[in-house]
């Protein structure tokens, strides 16, 4: 056999032969941003190649404790504003109580994450994923769905899932994080395109 290909059975009673890998899904690095005090980080490169993406938000910092952080999508002329965004999201407070918190939100300029005050000190912070769907097509509005997990400004900890559609179609090139003051100390943003074959 050669390099890529995988040792495969014919049947019983015939020979095995080696022969090129089965195709299937895969993720396909679209890029990455490392904050160190920044006002946003971004991600481009984003096009009609894929439908759906893998977005990663590890180890986010802000420079001030308890704040929080925005989320965008933009085109190839300018990151979507007004009232497109709608988010629905549905909190876990792990600490004190567990009780579960619900939070709707008309976003006028992307949608918080993940919703609760993010702290900044002492291993607190926010990590999470999100899916984006529909980012390259002009029939259906986008949307995505995921999931976060955040030290609060208190100390305790909070998490759950979110969801966000946006309520007009657009060809989605790059996605961006932005304090809702001053800079991102430190954290990453990983985007991933997800083939379906």
């Amino acid at each position: 056999g050669t390099d890529g290909q995988v040792f495969t059975s014919a049947g019983a009673g015939v020979k095995q032969t080696f022969e090129a890998a089965a195709g299937g899904g895969s993720l396909v690095l679209i890029g990455s941003a490392v904050a160190d005090a920044d006002t946003s980080i971004e991600v481009t490169g984003l096009s009609t190649t894929y439908d759906s993406y893998l977005i990663v938000f590890s180890q986010l910092i802000h420079v001030d404790d308890g704040a929080q952080m925005k989320f965008q999508v933009g085109t190839a002329s300018a990151y979507i504003a007004g009232t497109n965004y709608k988010r629905m999201q549905m909190l876990i407070t792990g600490e004190p109580d567990a009780t579960y918190l619900a939070a709707g939100h008309a976003g006028t300029s992307g949608f918080t994450v993940p919703g609760v005050s993010a702290g900044n000190v002492g291993g607190e912070g926010t990590s999470g994923y999100l899916v984006l769907m529909a980012a390259s097509t002009d029939t259906v509005y986008p949307s995505g769905q995921g999931v976060f997990a955040t030290i609060d400004a208190n100390g305790e900890s909070k998490g759950g899932a979110v969801y966000f559609n946006m309520t007009s179609t657009n060809i989605i090139t790059r996605v961006k994080l932005t304090p809702d003051a001053n800079t991102i100390t430190s954290g990453r943003m990983t985007v991933w395109g997800l083939a379906h074959a």
